[in-house]
């Protein structure tokens, strides 16, 4: 177990150990998991709603790290010499960075400062945005790492700590992000922090979870939401099934995709 502080986001993604992103993947189908994390092809770029939350991010955890990780994108006339010259030198320049709009950073500079007006804002001492944590699953022995938004260790403020995690989205009411947290598997990412938090700070029970949560259009709606227990529980399911289904994957060597089979279709329940 081990906590690095200033790792940056390209270090950390770049290491093999097991995150929360190749856990959903691997829960799709083994097959997906095997082409996006070992197949070696180059990975997807970011979509746009992607790079908002990242900028976002940034500015509002880590304001101090924009300049390091983006730069405002410039267009050039390629049609002339002299415009290739001077995107030439850009792309020099920019070299490590981002490229990312003025209408792009206009408007995650309105969302973090949304975020900052926010009653959860004020929780947000004493703490550590961005940190990376590393642990070893008790089950399976593989090597995890997380890096929650912004936690604070165990303490008197906090018993059991706290870990908050900011997310962007198009509808930040209740009904709707809850189907958002399915989509996107917050709640297995919220028992895997939950697991890598305990195991760091020796805590019995899991830290106060918080979903920070910002509209990406104006007025740009902040709501802070304290994930359930009943949250927990179903991600705790998902989180322990994905990490046996990578464990016994690795020990086969087989990665299978979809049942090869016929199944019947029904609508979801919402439906």
């Amino acid at each position: 177990m081990s906590i690095i502080h200033g790792m940056s986001n390209a270090e950390y993604h770049a290491l093999p150990s097991v995150s929360s992103s190749q856990l959903k993947t691997i829960l799709r189908s083994p097959a997906h998991y095997r082409e996006a994390y070992l197949s070696g092809k180059e990975k997807k770029a970011p979509t746009a709603d992607m790079l908002l939350g990242s900028l976002t991010h940034t500015l509002f955890l880590e304001p101090e790290q924009f300049a390091e990780e983006y730069v405002e994108s410039v267009k050039f006339d390629m049609r002339t010499n002299a415009g290739k010259a001077a995107a030439a030198t850009f792309a020099e320049l920019a070299a490590g960075r981002t490229p990312v709009t003025a209408e792009q950073i206009q408007q995650a500079h309105a969302m973090a400062n949304a975020l900052c007006d926010s009653i959860a804002y004020n929780a947000m001492t004493g703490g550590y945005a961005e940190a990376s944590i590393f642990f070893q699953d008790a089950d399976t022995s593989l090597q995890c790492r997380i890096r929650p938004d912004y936690h604070i260790a165990p303490g008197d403020a906090w018993p059991d700590g706290l870990i908050l995690d900011v997310k962007s989205t198009d509808d930040a009411r209740a009904e709707a992000f809850a189907r958002t947290c399915v989509k996107f598997g917050y709640d297995l990412s919220a028992a895997m922090y939950n697991d890598g938090f305990m195991q760091e700070y020796g805590t019995q029970n899991p830290p106060v979870f918080l979903l920070l949560v910002v509209e990406r259009d104006a007025p740009h709606g902040v709501v802070c939401y304290e994930v359930s227990d009943e949250m927990l529980a179903k991600g705790h399911e998902k989180y322990r099934k994905a990490m046996n289904t990578l464990a016994a994957c690795k020990e086969s060597g087989e990665w299978p995709c979809y049942p090869d089979e016929i199944q019947k279709l029904d609508l979801p329940k919402w439906a």
